[in-house]
């Protein structure tokens, strides 16, 4: 269905004017893109052949630029959720101002390539569905649609799948028709997904895709192709050649032929030798340089003549252990070594330095949460799990 910006300047669901029948329903994701989450909703929403309408931040759009484009490229509808999800009755006019453009801009700039003056779909939702008279005039001068939802999924909250699934159905029933509200960013809601697609057939309720007025947002960009002259042109011997066709490469040279099972026998023989052979220069290498080389300079004269019989040299302990194989006892004795002194915390009234340090964390952390806590009370903020943006 076609919603104008000329007709409408907020939309809940459940107006006569709007448009919507009995048992028709609006599927509405906000707060994505996001990794895995938006990847299941999109591949359920496909295999079912259902669009959706996603309401999306800006700077979740920077994060996740593929997830946006493709949100496009199946045809769903791109609509406007501010910059960082900011609860905007709480700036100025002109911050107002400044944070809805800047969403729009990065949105149209990821999916489209470009971001023009006059908004391709004039679709947004207040983050948090908060909203004031002084906002709503910014929104509709824009020349934007402020949708809300008579159907909230509440999928933000700690329930299972289940939950939000029975919670849907009962206030849709209930209803009768609607936008239902939901998140991309919960895991619960990809999970329930399915379950709930199933029973909204089961039951007889039809899902409209809401476009805006000049018949959908544009595909994104397809890849430009080529143009190719297919006239044959006539070179000068007079042959004709398709320019279209082209010209054939080179034919590689075929591979040689495996070698018989005879060759790669005697080149496995080889191997072995060689290294059966590097085996054998490298022991006697070893052995060499474990035998030590006597001269005539380091043995005394009277040991030359065989009739003389040297006398014994004396050693020091030293140098006996020098000359022992490597088998045999060191004689040297060798210092003990040094005992490492032990670094002791000192112990200052009563409590160590790393206890003092986790008091003052602790007390640090107890003063964070206090000023917190009185902010949220000062300016009416509510906890919504996921959602809660502090700038």
């Amino acid at each position: 269905m076609t919603v104008s910006p000329k007709r409408f300047d907020q939309v809940e669901g459940h107006e006569r004017k709007f448009g919507l029948r009995a048992k028709e329903v609006i599927l509405t994701f906000d707060d994505g893109p996001i990794a895995g989450k938006t990847s299941r909703i999109l591949d359920t929403l496909k295999k079912e052949c259902v669009k959706a309408t996603f309401f999306y931040v800006g700077r979740m759009a920077r994060a996740y630029p593929r997830l946006v484009r493709r949100v496009v490229a199946e045809g769903h509808t791109l609509a406007h959720h501010t910059d960082a999800h900011n609860r905007l009755p709480a700036y100025s006019s002109a911050k107002v101002s400044a944070l809805i453009d800047k969403g729009a801009r990065t949105l149209e700039k990821i999916a489209y390539g470009e971001a023009l003056k006059e908004r391709r779909v004039p679709f947004f939702r207040y983050p948090y569905l908060a909203q004031s008279a002084r906002t709503d005039a910014i929104v509709k001068r824009k020349g934007l649609v402020a949708f809300g939802a008579n159907i909230d999924s509440l999928d933000w909250k700690r329930v299972n799948a289940q939950s939000v699934h029975n919670r849907i159905m009962r206030r849709l029933r209930q209803e009768g028709k609607g936008i239902i509200l939901m998140h991309d960013i919960q895991g619960r809601t990809a999970k329930m997904l399915p379950g709930l697609l199933r029973t909204l057939k089961k039951e007889g309720y039809r899902v409209v895709h809401m476009v805006p007025p000049r018949g959908g947002q544009p595909a994104p960009d397809p890849v430009v192709v080529a143009s190719v002259d297919t006239t044959p042109a006539k070179p000068a011997n007079g042959q004709v050649v398709d320019k279209a066709r082209p010209p054939k490469e080179p034919v590689k040279a075929a591979k040689p032929a495996l070698r018989k099972q005879d060759d790669l026998i005697a080149i496995a023989e080889a191997e072995v030798a060689k290294a059966a052979e590097a085996r054998r220069k490298a022991a006697s290498l070893q052995t060499t340089s474990d035998v030590t080389t006597v001269t005539a300079a380091t043995v005394p004269a009277r040991a030359l003549s065989p009739n003389i019989k040297p006398k014994p040299v004396k050693r020091s302990s030293i140098e006996v252990a020098a000359l022992a194989p490597a088998s045999e006892p060191k004689t040297t004795k060798v210092k003990a070594l040094k005992k490492k002194k032990t670094t002791r915390v000192k112990v200052v009234a009563g409590s160590t330095t790393k206890a003092r340090k986790r008091k003052t964390t602790r007390r640090k952390t107890a003063q964070g949460k206090a000023k917190a806590k009185n902010l949220i009370v000062a300016r009416g903020w509510k906890l919504r799990r996921s959602q809660w943006i502090i700038r």
